[in-house]
């Protein structure tokens, strides 16, 4: 019997996605990984060192291995990299109930304004938020269709499975309305209101009421119970990010990873493929110059507040030191 399921896989070392190519590749092996094993896909959000997917299967570890060792195989190849990526187990539960399961999606819909993105969670381009209730919000986007026979090139080769019925835009990726099954997560929300309702709330006491009046013998869904691999600072943060008040000059890693991978390894690491080539030193080395190079630009009078900026924590995970 399939069970409703929030299913999140997170990376502490190092980001899972450096740039567009993977955020496609990370989804299409989400997609394959569902179309074979037939789980009903309900949200999925995928973020630079985490993805968080809402999915009913009867076999929740499975589909996940299937997902990581789909995209592992692509991200390894091609940046010469070894080993799994990503925790060692992905994080599973279990969501019983219509509260608990509207609870749920609202957080995985709300990654990126959580973490700070976008200031609302239809900013965010990573996730089906904005295929739900699509055209009832007026999100009228006429993707450009790949041809079937241009498509190999962005599938997973860990899959055999049949995707001939499901369209792929110019970029590669697969669309998300047709693989999340959009019908069934709109009749969980009820209406367009409702959803949007529930992408504007803030987190609080009345939320997590009417969880514990629906059933109080289940654990309740908030922020610390679906950002498990998150320090309580982290959480304290997220919840103020609900107010979608973000930073607009806050570098992404996905930028960042942009900037090392395109611009810093060419030039001072030449015939290196890519970060994980080089030794630990090497990659110490390289966040000392970037942080320097930055930090001149910073204190440039002309460029202050026209500059994007980013933390030590986030240079350190985009350049994987330990």
């Amino acid at each position: 019997m399939r069970k409703t399921c929030h299913l999140c896989l997170a990376s502490h070392d190092d980001v899972m996605f450096r740039s567009e190519e993977d955020y496609v590749r990370g989804f299409n092996s989400f997609a394959c990984a569902a179309v074979a094993s037939e789980p009903r896909a309900l949200a999925d959000s995928i973020m630079s060192d985490h993805v968080h997917f809402g999915v009913q299967t009867d076999c929740p570890k499975e589909l996940m291995r299937q997902n990581r060792y789909s995209y592992t195989r692509y991200f390894n190849s091609k940046y010469h990299r070894t080993g799994p990526l990503g925790e060692s187990e992905p994080f599973i539960s279990e969501l019983v109930g219509l509260k608990h399961t509207q609870a749920a999606l609202s957080y995985i819909f709300r990654q990126g304004l959580h973490h700070g993105l976008s200031s609302t969670p239809f900013g965010y381009r990573h996730s089906s938020v904005n295929v739900i209730f699509k055209d009832e919000l007026g999100k009228w986007i006429d993707e450009r269709i790949l041809p079937e026979k241009s498509r190999y090139k962005y599938m997973p080769r860990a899959f055999e499975c049949d995707m001939s019925g499901y369209r792929m835009s110019s970029n590669g990726l697969f669309l998300r309305e047709d693989i999340i099954d959009k019908s069934y997560v709109e009749e969980l929300f009820i209406s367009p209101r409702n959803f949007t309702f529930y992408m504007n709330r803030l987190s609080g006491e009345e939320w997590e009421r009417e969880q514990i009046d629906e059933d109080n013998t289940i654990d309740i869904v908030n922020l610390k119970s679906i950002e498990r691999h998150t320090t309580v600072d982290m959480i304290s943060r997220m919840i103020e990010n609900e107010r979608g008040r973000i930073d607009k000059w806050r570098m992404t890693d996905m930028e960042l990873c942009e900037i090392i991978d395109k611009e810093y390894i060419p030039k001072y690491h030449c015939g290196k493929a890519s970060i994980y080539e080089l030794t630990d030193s090497q990659r110490a080395s390289l966040g000392n110059r970037i942080y320097d190079d930055f930090r001149k630009l910073w204190r440039n009078p002309s460029l202050k507040g026209h500059q994007k900026n980013f933390t030590v924590n986030q240079l350190r995970r985009c350049l994987v030191i330990r």
